[in-house]
């Protein structure tokens, strides 16, 4: 059985890279493919599913048949499996090809169809557990900002409390009120000095 899938390796592999700027080649993108698809939880699932596990019975019965499955399953490049490709030719494509073998026709497809179905639900899982993620750190960072906000108005309540004579009301600032209240008491000595001038008089 045979199954073609496409996958956006580039920005799987930017993502995993953490935005670092490297040019990754065709094997790596494989690489990651390969990794992604053939597993042991992957294959340990497929095993399970599928009914390959049926008679084993102990862990190492178990890791043998996983052993079996990811040498039996081939997941190859569609540029490699071009043979029209001329060796010099770059590789681009992120087409990639599934092929597994069986004595028993409908357990082949199974296999395929089972390994892509898992492939699927397991980047479905990995983009929701991301967007999860990124939810959370914003609820985060907005109760952070709240909580910054929240200490930022009580010490600007407790300033004007502490400061209350110098703060800006009515009458104008601190030093308006100051200018003012000079220039009253200027006044004040200056009427005070006219009324000892008429009290000497």
């Amino acid at each position: 059985a045979k199954a073609r899938v496409y996958v956006d390796t580039q920005s799987q592999l930017r993502q995993l890279l953490d935005e670092q700027i490297v040019e990754t080649n065709l094997e790596d993108r494989l690489r990651y493919v390969r990794e992604a698809l053939l597993g042991r939880p992957q294959l340990a699932r497929l095993a399970r599913e599928t009914g390959l596990d049926q008679g084993i019975e102990t862990p190492e019965q178990e890791q043998y048949l996983i052993d079996i499955l990811a040498r039996s399953i081939i997941v190859a490049s569609a540029s490699d499996l071009d043979f029209r490709r001329r060796r010099n030719d770059v590789r681009t494509d992120d087409t990639y090809t599934i092929t597994y073998q069986n004595s028993d026709r409908q357990m082949a497809v199974e296999v395929v169809s089972t390994l892509l179905d898992i492939f699927v639900e397991d980047t479905i899982r990995a983009k929701r557990d991301d967007s999860d993620g990124a939810g959370e750190f914003l609820s985060r960072q907005l109760a952070e900002y709240e909580q910054r906000l929240r200490q930022a108005e009580q010490e600007l309540a407790d300033f004007k409390r502490e400061n209350i004579e110098r703060m800006p009301s009515q009458q104008g600032d601190y030093f308006d009120r100051l200018q003012t209240a000079t220039d009253e008491l200027d006044s004040a000595r200056q009427e005070l000095r006219l009324a000892e001038s008429r009290l000497a008089s």
